[in-house]
């Protein structure tokens, strides 16, 4: 079993990765303004 130092940098890790797309839906949702999904997902192909 892991330590939970680990356990907590790797969560700290991901809602850092997490936040900006967080912050642009609820930013959307706010201002009533459509979601660009290749803003949210920068540096990688858009879904076809």
């Amino acid at each position: 079993r892991g330590n939970n130092r680990d356990r907590e940098q790797v969560l700290e890790h991901y809602l850092e990765k997490l936040a900006s797309v967080y912050d642009s839906l609820y930013t959307a949702v706010e201002t009533n303004s459509p979601v660009n999904l290749r803003q949210l997902v920068k540096g990688n192909s858009p879904a076809v």
